[in-house]
């Protein structure tokens, strides 16, 4: 039994939640949580810059299959690890970013519950790189006229 009255809550002073908050596009995020559950590396990460700050997101992969061991790796990469760590806790502070698209999945009642689907995950630009275009061919210029040289 949890004792809420230890707390000192005032429920005419509480705000109500805003919300499901939808996240499209790519954040810098740090590591705040890890925890492996039922084979599961669970993540949680927090907004670390922009108009979101401060909001989470949450991610997760089966370590037993390739597709999560191949999630595990990009973050790992992106935090800088050239290996697994030992325990994921030594992901906890790092940082990183990563793409989410807004999505739903269906709930036990038939409803659909809006989340926010982290798609990739890569590495945070260094903070003096500038951003350059990509090396492309000079293409030759086209001769208008036929006289050979």
């Amino acid at each position: 039994m949890g004792d809420l009255a230890a707390y000192g809550l005032d429920f005419d002073a509480i705000q109500e939640a805003t919300g499901f908050v939808p996240l499209d596009g790519w954040f810098d995020v740090a590591i705040t949580q890890t925890g492996v559950v039922n084979g599961n590396l669970q993540l949680q990460y927090q907004i670390a810059t922009g108009p979101h700050q401060g909001l989470t997101l949450k991610d997760s992969c089966t370590l037993s299959h390739p597709a999560g061991q191949g999630i595990l790796k990009a973050i790992c990469i992106a935090c800088g690890f050239t290996k697994i760590p030992a325990d994921s806790n030594m992901l906890v502070g790092k940082r990183l970013r990563v793409l989410s698209t807004p999505g739903t999945f269906e709930g036990s009642d038939g409803s659909q519950i809006p989340f926010n689907k982290i798609k990739r995950r890569g590495a945070r630009p260094a903070a003096n790189h500038q951003q350059q275009a990509p090396h492309t061919k000079q293409q030759q210029p086209k001769m208008e006229d036929d006289v050979p040289f």
